[in-house]
């Protein structure tokens, strides 16, 4: 699954208040090394960690997130301020091509 140069994930996205598209995002953390998409697999603030795309692929293709879960999104525009937060990943749309890719994870155990 690849990431946008400009650190997007497309496979994966939600509608913000304002009816805009979002999509997880590689960000960085202070006092954290390298980037990664922002998760909380409870939904709560204080346990939102970063998380690498193949440890995210990995959770997700187990199931880890079928009733909670939740992971920073923003629209892909200059604008975004404002119009990005958590978004549950259980109501997220996921592409054709995603779910193939985790339905070939879980059926190789991965």
């Amino acid at each position: 699954m690849e990431i946008t140069p400009d650190g997007y994930f497309l496979e994966l996205w939600s509608k913000n208040r304002n009816g805009e598209i979002v999509y997880p995002y590689l960000k960085t953390k202070r006092g954290e090394l390298g980037k990664g998409f922002d998760v909380s697999p409870t939904g709560k603030k204080p346990d939102y960690r970063l998380m690498s795309p193949e440890e995210f692929l990995d959770l997700l293709a187990k199931g880890a997130f079928k009733t909670q879960g939740h992971i920073r999104m923003q629209p892909r525009n200059a604008n975004a301020a404002g119009k990005s937060g958590g978004f549950l990943i259980p109501k997220a749309t996921m592409s054709d091509r995603l779910s193939e890719h985790l339905r070939t994870r879980v059926s190789a155990g991965i």
